[in-house]
């Protein structure tokens, strides 16, 4: 029975092979156009820049160091445990990918935690956006005057009314 199964197993190859040959030759072409568009990817690389300072709150802001836009969109209590949680949208405006440790993310006077904070977990892709929430271990009434930072972009002022 176990040289029925090999002997089936080497007919069901060979015609797939057979068949890669007759539509397009050895497959080696395949080969070479996969690795030569594989190179040509663009990768991501961050810009040094000096930080921003958002004029306004609740307007998308472009960091020119990562070429991303960013939107404060709300702050407020952490739901998922202690301290507060601050909600961005982010869109990547790259060609490349996002890498998931591009964005750092610093609120004056307050620590992160883990409980409540959703980063990037996988590359943002070109000209995707994903919403984004970084939690602390502030107070929510540390929020009313608080100073932000994500990426190359400060966000200070009221966060919690936003």
């Amino acid at each position: 029975m176990h040289t029925t199964t090999k002997l089936g197993t080497i007919v069901v190859i060979s015609l797939l092979l057979g068949g890669c040959s007759f539509f397009g030759g050895d497959g080696s072409d395949a080969a070479a156009s996969v690795s030569a568009s594989a190179a040509a990817s663009p990768v991501f690389q961050a810009k040094e820049v000096s930080p921003i300072t958002a004029a306004e709150l609740d307007k998308p802001q472009t960091d020119p160091g990562l070429n991303v836009e960013i939107t404060l969109q709300a702050a407020g209590y952490n739901p998922a445990g202690s301290g507060s949680v601050i909600y961005v949208l982010v869109k990547n405006l790259n060609e490349a990918s996002l890498p998931t440790d591009a964005l750092t993310v610093h609120l004056e006077g307050a620590n992160p935690i883990t409980e409540g904070t959703i980063g990037l977990d996988l590359p943002l892709g070109p000209g995707a956006a994903a919403n984004l929430q970084y939690a602390f271990d502030a107070p929510t009434s540390a929020l009313s005057n608080a100073r932000f930072t994500i990426g190359n972009i400060i966000y200070q002022g009221d966060l919690a009314n936003v």
